[in-house]
């Protein structure tokens, strides 16, 4: 108890410790509890709609509301629970100080499930309480339903806990030490990307249905018909609270309370002989030995494919570096996700120029989508390229490589990793779409991808922060703006070319500008890289940007 005491003080110090924290605290919980009334008046609203359009609130309607936004409430909960986990017990500072010290192994465990439970909290404030709230309001419950569903939100938090413990059990046994950083960056930025993909498609959905629609639509979802799950129980208690039903209250509220402790004390018992049993701790041993691993087999059998040449050398470098970096993997993710949500989610709503395959517009429309993908994909990978050499820059360049053979092998490297991403979106589009668009699209990717990789390139070697540890933040920021106005008129030149073509293609005859849009592309497309080698050697090779 001790224990648990010095760490709420030093919660509450960290809180407090200087003005400026003390202020962004109060902020904090000012802006929560905006958040709750806001979220209260929301709901309230919602299910005062339901109460006046369905008389009664019929029960199966009601079950189905509330079994899915407790789902959601839970998920939010269970990713809190995970990354909390993860930051406590995985990376913690203080933990191996705990084990030397002379303190009961229960106590330390206590203290560490404390914290995790005490980060669910927030997710509870946010979305479980307001509805909790909301929905007794709406349906006028007395004053005794607003104790009883507020001890119902405290044992849901121990779901979310128990399981988020103990797949921190399974991450520890596959993550290791040295990418605990990288896969925490990439499975944000994964989310992040589902998120957008989410909102945008859920928006477009919304639109096309009436509010009747929408207020049965979370009955119809069948996750949220499982009997077994804990949503269902937490619905069904809500509902029993809020028609007054006691004796059926405490009947679901003893199955929510009883699974979660019995939950809870299962995981407890299972991390803690996980960490004292040598399970995790061994694996932890084990995974020591391989700080400075090769990297992922792909990447060394890519590597070694390549013949003996020093730009080929280069390239099989560059090929090792990407292929075993998951924040490069995750941006790349992030981008085809983004992109096809840009593309797929107008198709949910009316007037799209994809809705309608023979208006003439979606062959433009997909190149248009295919140049912002190579442009956003080149921005992740290519742009960088330079920069992630990091510290051992001095090392490349004091080798008896020149800058072209550096920007050579950086090209061939890149250049056929977003070939083959961009082939196989391009592949899996045009058969969603069922149109022979596949040869033209392909033709496209394979003409713009080298020039926009080399140009990324060559904007990458304006003043790189080869110091900085996060290799995300090597890039300047007039790189960044170099690459754009080089896309942008790469870019113009592209469309330009395509605007040439198409007007040959529309006036049905033979015509001058077919031929000289086909060489506008082809000069644009194969200039563009030994235009940015030149912009490229310029750079590496000039003093007053620090390469030596």
């Amino acid at each position: 108890m001790n224990l648990l005491k010095w760490k709420l003080h030093l919660l509450w110090r960290s809180l407090t410790a200087t003005e400026t924290k003390r202020v962004g605290t109060v902020m904090v919980a000012l802006l929560l509890l905006v958040w709750i009334f806001v979220a209260f008046a929301g709901i309230r609203s919602f299910f005062a709609f339901l109460v006046g359009w369905e008389e009664n609130l019929e029960a199966p309607l009601a079950e189905g509301v509330l079994a899915v936004l407790y789902l959601v409430g839970l998920a939010v909960s269970l990713f809190t629970a995970c990354g909390s986990a993860f930051v406590v017990m995985y990376s913690s500072s203080d933990l191996e100080l705990l084990f030397a010290a002379p303190l009961p192994v229960g106590q330390v465990f206590t203290v560490k499930f404390f914290e995790i439970l005490a980060s669910v909290v927030t997710p509870m404030f946010f979305l479980t309480i307001p509805l909790m709230l909301g929905y007794g309001a709406a349906v006028g419950a007395g004053w005794q339903y607003y104790p009883a569903v507020l001890l119902l939100a405290l044992f849901s938090l121990l779901w979310p806990t128990a399981l988020g413990s103990a797949l921190n059990l399974l991450v520890m046994r596959i993550v290791p030490p040295y990418q605990v950083r990288e896969v925490g960056v990439a499975l944000g930025s994964l989310l992040g990307g589902l998120i957008y993909a989410a909102i945008q498609f859920g928006s477009r959905s919304v639109k096309l249905f009436d509010a009747g629609q929408i207020a049965q639509m979370p009955g119809r979802i069948s996750l949220a018909q499982v009997d077994l799950l804990p949503t269902w129980w937490l619905a069904q208690a809500t509902l029993a609270a809020g028609r007054g039903d006691w004796p059926g209250f405490f009947s679901w509220a003893a199955l929510v309370a009883g699974s979660a402790l019995v939950f809870f004390g299962l995981s407890f018992f299972l991390v803690q002989e996980a960490f004292y049993g040598g399970w995790a701790g061994s694996g932890e041993v084990r995974r020591r030995k391989k700080v400075g691993s090769r990297g992922w087999g792909l990447g060394r059998r890519l590597g070694s494919l390549l013949p003996s040449s020093v730009v080929l050398a280069v390239a099989g470098k560059e090929i090792k570096m990407i292929t075993r970096d998951l924040r490069e993997w995750s941006q790349a993710i992030y981008m085809l996700v983004v992109m096809g949500a840009a593309i797929f989610a107008p198709m949910v709503g009316r007037g799209s120029p994809l809705s309608d395959p023979d208006n003439g517009v979606m062959l433009p429309t997909l190149f248009f989508f295919t140049f912002l993908f190579v442009a956003f994909l080149s921005s992740s990978l290519a742009l960088s390229a330079v920069a992630r050499e990091g510290k051992s820059w001095p090392v490349l360049r004091s080798s008896p490589l020149t800058g072209s053979q550096i920007l050579w092998g950086k090209i061939v490297g890149i250049t056929p990793l977003i070939l083959a991403v961009g082939l196989a979106v391009v592949f899996f589009l045009t058969r969603f779409l069922g149109r022979g668009f596949l040869s033209p699209m392909a033709v496209f990717l394979l003409s713009i991808t080298p020039g926009m990789v080399a140009l990324n390139i060559a904007a990458g070697t304006a003043d790189p922060k080869f110091d900085n540890l996060d290799p995300r933040k090597r890039v300047s920021i007039s790189a960044f703006l170099l690459s754009l106005f080089l896309e942008v008129v790469y870019g113009a030149a592209v469309a330009l070319a395509l605007m040439l073509g198409a007007f040959d293609f529309l006036s049905g005859a033979p015509n001058p500008s077919g031929w000289l849009g086909f060489v506008l592309l082809l000069v644009t497309a194969i200039g563009a890289v030994p235009v940015s080698m030149a912009l490229g050697r310029r750079s590496i090779e000039a003093d007053d940007y620090g390469f030596k």
